[in-house]
């Protein structure tokens, strides 16, 4: 294991990458390049991926059994191999999703992936939340970057409409192949 790897076995991590830098939860990899900023929490077998500050939109792609799924920003990446725990994790956390995209991967992994509002994520998660009251200098300016971004995708995104809780009605489809236009999946060198 290098130095820009950190392995996470419970709870949640903030990384503002630097150089490029690998997190890994459980089977869930998360390639992440400089400048971006990645949420990720692991609990219980569920593993979110939250891209919040991302400058190219392809800068966090999540390894999953030999596939890549890229997150862009703003979005979220939840996966579990229990389809009711990730709907469960996804109602309890009650965070404003909108386009919300449920899959079954090969394997059963079952993914969800959606808009997230940063702006309830920082309100929501602890860590988050501390960075931005009580951090450093260095965590405020993190944080900065984030609540621009957050601002930029309501200006560009507003017309989508308002995020929600999440409401687990709708049946997964199943990735079959790399042309599954909602969730693009590519083999892992």
């Amino acid at each position: 294991r290098d130095e820009n790897t950190v392995e996470l076995s419970n709870g949640e991590i903030l990384v503002s990458a630097g150089k490029r830098s690998h997190v890994t939860a459980g089977s869930v990899g998360v390639d992440i390049d400089p400048g971006a900023i990645v949420h990720v929490t692991r609990s219980a077998g569920i593993v979110k991926v939250r891209n919040l500050c991302d400058s190219s939109g392809k800068s966090v792609k999540v390894v999953i059994g030999g596939k890549i799924v890229t997150v862009g920003i703003g979005e979220e990446l939840v996966t579990g191999f229990d389809g009711q725990l990730v709907d469960s994790a996804l109602k309890q956390d009650s965070l404003g999703r909108r386009k919300v995209t449920k899959f079954t991967a090969a394997g059963g992994l079952h993914l969800v992936r959606s808009e997230l509002s940063i702006i309830g994520l920082i309100q929501k998660s602890e860590l988050l939340y501390n960075m931005y009251s009580k951090g450093s200098s260095s965590d405020r300016a993190i944080m900065e970057r984030i609540l621009k971004v957050a601002a930029a995708l309501f200006q560009v995104t507003g017309k989508r409409g308002a995020y929600s809780a999440y409401q687990p009605t709708m049946s997964p489809h199943t990735v079959a192949t790399h042309s599954e236009q909602a969730i693009p999946i590519a083999k892992a060198n």
